[in-house]
């Protein structure tokens, strides 16, 4: 078992509640509120912002250019990827960056940045990259599972171009490429048992982060 099967392994009792979270069931089905996706867009807008801080901290913080390189080419990924699709429903939803940036995040959300911030603060680049791990991994067995279950996306779902963001061979490569790097880091460090189980509760409290993130989308503003 590699050491990304084990973080998954630790934390998959609440991995497996993704799978029947009333958002991301409806959002592949397509019965989803529109009115609970703009909410989510506007939470993951702000959240997105943060969450290139945290990269930035890991560059910050790592002393080898292979780690620096990896860490700008995830971010450079995630703007160019993610932020495209977001930016469409953005402008579709009638919102805008600015207003978005000014206002405040919800509870949850705020409580999942703090989270991830503290780690870049005072954490190494190996717990930077497991306190993110969630978010980028998730996503993809979240969709997937859900896109195959059901059969495949309907052309006609608004949230297609969400969907096809995490179920396509790009997003594939980049959680498989971050999962390879990650056991690769743990391999070189050789970490011990207490440092393992440190790690392993990173990636548990960033899991159940994300599962309180889709319950606050799953709720009106």
């Amino acid at each position: 078992m590699t050491f990304t099967e084990e973080l998954i392994k630790y934390s998959m009792d609440i991995w497996v509640q993704y799978l029947t979270h009333p958002f991301t069931t409806k959002a592949v089905n397509g019965t989803l509120d529109k009115e609970l996706f703009k909410n989510y867009i506007i939470e993951d807008s702000i959240y997105l912002r943060e969450y290139s801080r945290v990269f930035a901290a890991g560059m910050y913080k790592s002393t080898t250019k292979q780690d620096i390189r990896f860490f700008y080419e995830l971010l450079s990924f995630v703007e160019e990827g993610e932020a495209s699709t977001r930016l469409n429903y953005v402008k579709e939803l009638g919102l805008n960056d600015d207003w978005i940036n000014s206002i405040e995040p919800r509870k949850e959300n705020k409580e999942y940045i703090d989270y991830m911030l503290s780690v870049a603060k005072n954490g190494t680049p190996l717990e930077i990259l497991v306190v993110i791990l969630p978010c980028i991994l998730s996503y993809g067995y979240i969709f997937s599972e859900l896109v195959k279950k059901s059969g495949g996306i309907n052309e006609n779902n608004p949230y297609k171009d969400f969907l096809d963001d995490y179920t396509n061979q790009e997003w594939i490569q980049y959680s498989l490429k971050c999962e390879n790097y990650v056991n690769q880091m743990a391999n070189n460090l050789k970490i011990n048992s207490d440092y393992k189980e440190k790690l392993c509760n990173i990636f548990r409290n960033s899991s159940i982060c994300e599962l309180k993130f889709w319950d606050m989308a799953n709720s009106y503003r």
